[in-house]
């Protein structure tokens, strides 16, 4: 556990890509995404992790926080690597 002042911010959202897949199937879901990001903001590949994943969505979801990129969280006034656990939403509409 690494305390901090301010967490990070998104600079780059994580936008997940609809599998088109679980886009067949009706799949909806969402995925709790745990992952470092590094005192340069940026999402190591290698610790990433399901909470509590979608079956068809999981995948999608790692690569949307691979894609992310982050303001780093703050600790007084230095810069500090955190772990962050978000929720990667999947929600069929109309349209697709």
């Amino acid at each position: 556990f690494v305390a901090f002042d301010k967490a990070p911010k998104p600079v780059i959202p994580i936008s997940p890509i609809y599998p088109e897949i679980a886009k067949s199937m009706g799949v909806e879901g969402k995925v709790f995404v745990k992952f470092w990001v590094d005192k340069k903001g940026r999402v190591d590949p290698n610790k990433i992790i399901i909470v509590k994943g979608v079956v068809g969505l999981n995948e999608a979801a790692i690569d949307a926080v691979k894609r992310s990129k982050w303001k780093p969280a703050m600790q007084r006034d230095r810069k500090v690597g955190v772990y962050m656990t978000v929720p990667v939403n999947f929600v069929l509409t109309a349209s697709q």
